[in-house]
């Protein structure tokens, strides 16, 4: 296997980290742990192929397109579910529920983007960043991932998923009084194969 050697063992560093250098290092955690989620919907992760001549997987890509878009203190800002902007969606509206959220979105073909002709089925991914936590215990941060069931696609119909949280993540929602919702819309083929995706929309 391939040595590195080294002429002197690093030292311990003996002076403590700025603020800013703290600042750095929680939105890195965080936009690590965001990546991370995201991958978890593999038809998110579909989309973010790895660039192999640069040496960045799809994790990493994430990484870097969200890095400085979103205060992980104030949730202010925006999250990208796909690498580029996405087709078009007239109007959507939503709501978090006690459980979960629900959306409904305008039929695609009213906002006039490329949701893909050979489209048969319809789905809708994303995460959800919980915020300051109501039980202790928990971390001033966490990030839930969700994928819908796949529907039968008609452009000419709206769109309306509901998602309920399950399992350990139902609890983790609970414990959070801030939350935000993002979720693209993601048009497959016959085959259940990523066709397009829509703009990151948010709750």
């Amino acid at each position: 296997g391939n040595i590195t050697y080294v002429k002197k063992r690093p030292e311990k560093r003996s002076t403590p980290y700025s603020k800013n250098e703290i600042a750095h290092l929680r939105k890195f955690g965080f936009a690590c742990k965001l990546a991370a989620k995201i991958c978890e919907t593999g038809e998110l992760k579909y989309f973010w192929k790895p660039e192999r001549w640069n040496n960045r997987s799809s994790c990493n890509r994430i990484f870097k397109e969200n890095f400085s878009k979103i205060n992980q203190d104030t949730l202010e800002g925006y999250i990208t579910l796909g690498p580029s902007f996405g087709f078009n969606i007239s109007g959507y509206k939503g709501k978090i529920t006690e459980t979960g959220f629900e959306i409904k979105c305008e039929p695609l073909q009213k906002g006039g983007g490329d949701y893909g002709a050979t489209a048969k089925y319809v789905m809708g991914g994303g995460v959800i960043v919980l915020k300051n936590p109501t039980n202790k215990k928990q971390p001033e941060y966490s990030i839930i991932s969700f994928r819908s069931e796949k529907m039968l696609f008609n452009p000419g119909k709206s769109i309306s998923i509901e998602i309920e949280i399950k399992g350990t993540d139902a609890s983790l929602f609970k414990d959070y009084a801030d939350k935000k919702v993002y979720i693209s819309v993601i048009t497959l083929d016959k085959n259940e194969t990523p066709i397009k995706y829509s703009y990151t929309m948010k709750l």
